[in-house]
């Protein structure tokens, strides 16, 4: 599940009749957001006009919707073994982890494949993006975490084989180690403006009472721009493409980091 472009969150199931479903960000349930059925559906991402693209592991495909949630086909449906994480980067290709293959597995625009972006893995599911561009992606097939940088080449196992009594890993999420110091839902995942993708962001009112400044950085951690938040919305059509970092700054002294992509 993930927040969409809209301010929803977006649902999949991998049983029942494998249709998307939204719910608004307090749990309160939207509708189905798509009429066709993805099977043991597992991934989703959204490219740059908020298309959104599901996979499904059983089906050993990635199945494309438009942004009101027609279907428009089959997206990937080659190449692939059993795709679990799915996400855009910043160049418009899509990456795919390939559960029962070998590989995280880079494709165009348009489908066709490119590439192994990621390669010596077995099993691999969850993945987690560091400010600095890498990469953390669970690696069952000896129950590790692998790192890699931005460009997809291997710099370690950031938790070595079993460490923890570590077990098939399928999840991986990092969390920012802040309190903010107010009641929820005010620190509601640390979450300061939505949505995550796109260039038109809105601050969470119940957040502008807390905020002392907002930030904005490039994700080599280059300071680039203040925000006013007193205007509820920041609009980035100014800036490129990519990845990016906001760092709020709390009354209580603290600070909350939220990545986000522009597209």
């Amino acid at each position: 599940m993930k927040i969409g472009p809209d301010s929803l969150l977006y649902v999949l199931q991998w049983t029942g009749n494998g249709r998307v479903r939204r719910y608004d960000l307090s749990g309160n349930y939207i509708g189905e957001f798509t009429s066709v059925s993805v099977g043991q559906s597992i991934g989703l991402d959204w490219d740059q006009n908020n298309n959104l693209y599901v996979s499904s592991y059983g089906g050993a495909l990635v199945r494309k919707f438009n942004s009101n949630g027609a279907d428009q086909g089959l997206f990937i449906n080659s190449n692939l073994q059993g795709p679990t994480n799915i996400w855009f980067d910043t160049n418009g290709d899509l990456l795919v982890a390939d559960y029962n293959g070998t590989s995280v597995k880079r494709f165009d625009s348009t489908g066709n494949f490119i590439n192994d972006f990621m390669t010596g893995l077995n099993n691999c599911e969850g993945v987690a993006m560091f400010p600095n561009g890498n990469i953390l992606i669970g690696n069952g097939g000896n129950s590790s975490v692998k790192m890699f940088d931005s460009a997809g080449t291997y710099l370690s196992d950031f938790i070595p084989s079993g460490s923890g009594s570590l077990i098939n890993p399928n999840a991986v999420v990092i969390r920012q180690n802040n309190s903010t110091g107010v009641t929820e839902p005010k620190s509601e995942n640390a979450i300061i403006f939505t949505p995550n993708i796109g260039t038109e962001f809105f601050i969470h009112q119940k957040m502008i009472g807390e905020l002392t400044s907002l930030e904005v950085f490039n994700i080599e951690g280059t300071f680039l721009e203040h925000i006013d938040f007193s205007q509820n919305n920041w609009n980035a059509e100014h800036l490129a493409p990519g990845n990016y970092m906001l760092i709020a700054t709390l009354k209580n002294k603290n600070t909350i980091t939220q990545q986000f992509v522009i597209r």
